[in-house]
């Protein structure tokens, strides 16, 4: 049997992001262990500052459109890990 990682017990909350057209496409499952959703959000956030550091290559559309993916992304990712650690909190008292 292999070793299996140890499940956190803080777990991420479901999470829709990046509405358009009254439809969210993407969500942040719940159930995903904080820490690798936090993990995740850092590696978002090291893309998002090469992008602007690479700015001068990149046309403005390009750049924009690049820079609001990976934030909405990245927000959805904290604010899941978020309401996933105040429900831990509040199912832990």
């Amino acid at each position: 049997m292999e070793d299996q990682p140890a499940k956190s017990a803080i777990v991420t909350t479901r999470h829709t992001f990046l509405k358009t057209d009254g439809h969210h496409l993407f969500t942040v499952r719940a159930g995903v262990p904080v820490e690798l959703a936090l993990e995740q959000a850092c590696i978002l956030l090291d893309c998002t500052q090469r992008v602007v550091l690479n700015r001068e290559n990149l046309g403005g559309d390009i750049q924009t459109n690049c820079l609001q993916y990976l934030t909405d992304m990245i927000r959805a990712l904290v604010n899941a890990s978020s309401a996933g650690l105040a429900e831990y909190e509040r199912t832990s008292s």
